[in-house]
């Protein structure tokens, strides 16, 4: 990564999104919902996730997000990102001081 990159995407929170290996991608392969091939798109989806450059800064944006945010992001899906907001929650509670 070069240093305009890494500094680049910092600017506002959201210029990884420049450098995001979905960018200009079709949206829907990351918002799935039960259909026939869903497993398929699923993997393709976490493909994509898979070799992107900035998908520890998409997956903070989703997580900081709440339960805003829909489909695929940071390589999770809405269930794995709640599954890990608690986890991180928990840990944190487990970690302060009586």
């Amino acid at each position: 990564m070069s240093e305009f990159h890494d500094a680049a995407r910092h600017v506002n929170g959201q210029e990884w999104r420049a450098w995001a290996a979905c960018r200009g991608m079709d949206p829907d392969l990351f918002f799935i919902e039960k259909i026939e091939g869903m497993h398929e798109r699923i993997a393709a989806a976490r493909a994509v996730c898979d070799i992107c450059p900035v998908i520890d800064d998409c997956l903070e944006y989703a997580l900081a997000q709440e339960a805003k945010l829909i489909g695929f992001w940071g390589g999770l899906s809405e269930r794995e990102r709640k599954k890990l907001r608690l986890g991180r929650r928990r840990a944190h509670l487990s970690s302060v001081p009586d």
